[in-house]
C-alpha cells in the first residue's frame, strides 16, 4: 500500500492502518483505547499513525486484534501468531462451546505483563482540545468506560466526565468529596483518580458491591492467578446446590442454573474478600446474560428470543470474557489511582444520619434518582436476579424498589413540604386532580428528597458547594420541574442557589420510552436533558 508523507514521517490514516493490519477501523479505535497503539493528531483533529508505531505494535503485542465478526464483547481479542495462524483468545459462544484453557489465559497474562497500557487523556478523549472540554457538557463523543467505569452495567449511570469536571471545579487536592446517592461509584472512582478522598452512600446492595470493587486496587497478575483457580474449580465442581429463591426456574434454564451454581461455588472459595468481590461482578453480569430476561431492560421481562431453542449459553466463556475486560480496566486504574486517597462506601439511606461528622465534607456531588424506582428507573428490578444469586438482599426485603427513594406512598397529600416549594405545591395539586394515588407517589419521593437535602446540609462545610444532576420527568402529562423544586427546598434549608446548567443526555443508559400517564399502551419520550444544580451552604 502507499504511505502518505507528513513532516518527513511515514503516516497512516485510520483506514490505512486498518488495511495494513487487516482489521476494521473500529478495531483500530479499540486498539488505541486499550493502549496497544497510539496516534498523532493533525491540526484538524484527525488521527495519524506512524509506520514505526504500527511495527512496534506488531513486534511487541504479537498482533492482538479484534475479531472480524466481533461479539457484544468489543474488548475480546484475537491472536495472530508469527506463522499467520489466527485464533480467539476467548471464543464467542457462536464460534465454539469449548471452555477457555489455562493456555489461553497465558495469552491474557502476556497482555497484562506489557509495560504499555492506555495512557488516557486527562479528559478521556484525545480528539477534543482542552479548551473545548471546558465548554463541553454533553460529552457525546467521549469514552465513558475507561478505568473501572465499565466493570458492570447499572441504570442511569453518572458519566465520568461530568463528575470529573465538577470535582475539579469545586474541590481541591486531598479534599473530602461525598456522593449521597453514589450508585455504582462513578464519583468515587473519579475522586480517587484526582487525589480526593471520598465517601459514598447507597442503599442498593448490588450497587454497593459494584462501587466497592471499582475503587479497590488489586494487582492484575494476582487476579489472573485467581482466575485460573476459579476456572479449574469450576471444571471440577460437577454438582453444586443452587440457591433457592422464588421463580428461579422461570428466569433460568436448568443448564444455566447448574453452571451458575458451579461458577458461584468456585468464586466463593476465594478466601480474600476483595478478590472474591472482584469476580462476583462479572458473575453478576453473566447472571443477566444467561437468564431469560431482556438483556437491555431495567425491569424484569422474559425475552421471547431467549425462550427459543436457538438460545444457547456458555456460562464460563461469558464469565472469562468479562473478566478479561475488567482485569485490563484494573490495570489502567492501579496505574493512575493515587495510593494516599481512600474511598469509603456506606450501605445506608441518604435521608438519615449515616455517621458522617457534621461540617466535614468539602464538596457534595450526586445524581439522585429521577423518581420512585417503581415507576421510573427500576434499580431494584434491575438488581434482583444478581442480588438473589449473590445473597445480597436481607430476608425482610421482598421488593427493593419499595425501600428506595419514594418507595412508600403512605403520605399525607397535604404534607407541610408543600409550603416550602410553590412549584411542588402546584405539581401535586395538578396530578391529584387526575389521580390522587399517583400524586402520593410523587409527593413521597420529594419528601424523601428533602430529607436527603437536609442531611447533606449538615455534613457539608460552610461556604462549600453541593452539585445535583437531575432530570425533569413527566407524570400524568405534567413535567415535574425537579430542578426548580430542589432550588426552592434548598433555599429553605440553608443553601443559596448559584444557578442551573442544562446538558443533553447522550450517554446514560436509560429507557427511551416510558408511560407519562401510567396507562397501558400510552408512552412518551423520557428525559432528553438534565440540569446541573449548584447550591452553596451559607
Amino acid at each position: 500500500m502507499t504511505l502518505t508523507k507528513h513532516k518527513s514521517k511515514q503516516m497512516l490514516t485510520t483506514k490505512q492502518a486498518a488495511i495494513f493490519l487487516g482489521v476494521s477501523t473500529k478495531t483500530i479505535y479499540r486498539m488505541e483505547e486499550k493502549g496497544f497503539i497510539h496516534s498523532i493528531r493533525t491540526p484538524g483533529g484527525q488521527r495519524r499513525f506512524t509506520s514505526s508505531a504500527i511495527q512496534t505494535y506488531l513486534n511487541k503485542s504479537r498482533d492482538f486484534t479484534a475479531p472480524q465478526n466481533p461479539s457484544r464483547y468489543k474488548n475480546s481479542l484475537m491472536v495472530r501468531e508469527k506463522n499467520g495462524d489466527t485464533y480467539a483468545l476467548f471464543k464467542d459462544t457462536e464460534v465454539s462451546q469449548k471452555t477457555p484453557t489455562l493456555q489461553q489465559l497465558d495469552r491474557l497474562e502476556q497482555i497484562v505483563s506489557l509495560n504499555s497500557s492506555n495512557n488516557h487523556h486527562q479528559y478521556y478523549d484525545k480528539e477534543i482540545n482542552p479548551k473545548h472540554w471546558l465548554e463541553e457538557w454533553d460529552f457525546k463523543t467521549y469514552r465513558t468506560k475507561t478505568y473501572t467505569h465499565g466493570f458492570h452495567a447499572y441504570p442511569a449511570m453518572f458519566i465520568p466526565q461530568v463528575a470529573r469536571k465538577l470535582i475539579l471545579a469545586f474541590s481541591q487536592n486531598s479534599d473530602l468529596v461525598c456522593d449521597i446517592f453514589c450508585g455504582s461509584g462513578t464519583t468515587l472512582v473519579e475522586s480517587s483518580l484526582l487525589n480526593r478522598n471520598s465517601i459514598g452512600i447507597e442503599l442498593n446492595p448490588l450497587a454497593v458491591l459494584i462501587a466497592r470493587v471499582k475503587t479497590t486496587p488489586i494487582d492484575p497478575k494476582t487476579l489472573l492467578t485467581k482466575l485460573k483457580i476459579v476456572i479449574n474449580e469450576y471444571q471440577q465442581n460437577k454438582d453444586i446446590e443452587p440457591p433457592e429463591f422464588y421463580n428461579i426456574d422461570f428466569w433460568f434454564s436448568r443448564n444455566a442454573i447448574k453452571d451458575l451454581a458451579r461458577l458461584r461455588g468456585a468464586i466463593w472459595n476465594i478466601s480474600e474478600e476483595n478478590i472474591r468481590n472482584f469476580f462476583l461482578l462479572p458473575f453478576s453480569e453473566v447472571v443477566r446474560i444467561v437468564s431469560f430476561t431482556r438483556h437491555n431492560e431495567f425491569k424484569l421481562f422474559r425475552s421471547p428470543e431467549k425462550l427459543s431453542d436457538k438460545f444457547k449459553t456458555d456460562t464460563l466463556n461469558e464469565f472469562v470474557k468479562l473478566c478479561e475486560n475488567n482485569i485490563l480496566g484494573m490495570k489502567e486504574y492501579i496505574r493512575d489511582v493515587l495510593p494516599q486517597t481512600y474511598s469509603r462506601i456506606i450501605t445506608g439511606d441518604a435521608t438519615k444520619d449515616n455517621g458522617i461528622p457534621y461540617n466535614s465534607v468539602d464538596f457534595i456531588i450526586t445524581s439522585p434518582p429521577y423518581g420512585d424506582s417503581r415507576t421510573t428507573v427500576a434499580y431494584g428490578q434491575f438488581s434482583r436476579l444478581s442480588s438473589q444469586w449473590l445473597d445480597l438482599l436481607p430476608p425482610n426485603i421482598k421488593d427493593l424498589d419499595k425501600e428506595l427513594m419514594g418507595g412508600k406512598n403512605n403520605v399525607d397529600i397535604n404534607d407541610s413540604i408543600l409550603e416550602q416549594s410553590n412549584t411542588l405545591k402546584y405539581s401535586i395539586k395538578t396530578i391529584a386532580e387526575k389521580d390522587k394515588d399517583r400524586a402520593k407517589d410523587v409527593l413521597s419521593f420529594y419528601i424523601d428528597l428533602e430529607k436527603a437535602l437536609k442531611q447533606a446540609h449538615k455534613i457539608l462545610k460552610p461556604q462549600k458547594y453541593f452539585c445535583l444532576i437531575v432530570g425533569n420527568r413527566t407524570v400524568k402529562e405534567l413535567v415535574l420541574k425537579t430542578d426548580a423544586i430542589i432550588c426552592e427546598l434548598g433555599e429553605k434549608i440553608g443553601f443559596t442557589s448559584q444557578g442551573i446548567l442544562y446538558r443533553n443526555i447522550p450517554n446514560k443508559r436509560m429507557p427511551l420510552r416510558n408511560s407519562p400517564t401510567n396507562e397501558a399502551g400510552k408512552t412518551g419520550s423520557t428525559m432528553l436533558k438534565e440540569g446541573i444544580i449548584l447550591l452553596r451552604k451559607l
